[in-house]
């Protein structure tokens, strides 16, 4: 059943419950912008809020730390981090500036996020290739942890411990593969 109506323009593309009252979803409004929708009463009503980052920087992944602390990640490398159950985000950089990152499941305070970069040079066509992230403090640093070349782009995340985490990728665009990360 449809929970709540939201307003035209927005398209969604994840979310998650920090709590039985907070949840948050993230997608894109129209074609030029990320946003994030905060929930305090388990989905009824929702706001929305478009975090500061770059022209067409879409939310693409969302996890929560607690009921008070969430990381978000989007297009063109983009981090947000909340700590107030997402009245605010804020803009963290990453040590990657080409490329999107797709998925983000965080344990404790250890956050792990997954995409795709590019070559840095605009004249090289080589395809994209996987890489991961992961941050120790709640999404505020990153640093790369792997690059996978053999795969297309990393799609999504969920890390079932603080050293094992699971990943769906695309090998190309017809097929898919799932990895492992320890």
């Amino acid at each position: 059943s449809v929970a709540s109506a939201l307003p035209r323009g927005l398209s969604l593309s994840t979310v998650t419950c920090a709590s039985p009252s907070l949840c948050i979803a993230a997608g894109a409004r129209g074609s030029t912008r990320g946003e994030i929708l905060r929930s305090t009463d388990g989905g009824s009503t929702w706001t929305g809020v478009i975090p500061r980052g770059q022209y067409l920087d879409f939310v693409r992944g969302v996890s929560c730390l607690s009921s008070t602390s969430c990381v978000a990640v989007g297009d063109i490398y983009s981090v947000w981090t909340t700590d107030d159950a997402g009245r605010t985000w804020t803009y963290r950089a990453t040590p990657i500036d080409i490329g999107d990152l797709s998925g983000v499941s965080c344990i404790g305070r250890l956050c792990t996020a997954v995409g795709q970069a590019y070559s840095a040079t605009v004249q090289s066509f080589a395809p994209p290739h996987g890489v991961v992230l992961r941050s120790d403090d709640a999404g505020r640093h990153w640093l790369r942890r792997a690059t996978i070349d053999s795969t297309f782009s990393l799609d999504g995340i969920d890390c079932v411990s603080r050293s094992l985490c699971w990943i769906a990728s695309s090998i190309d665009p017809n097929n898919g593969a799932i990895f492992s990360v320890t």
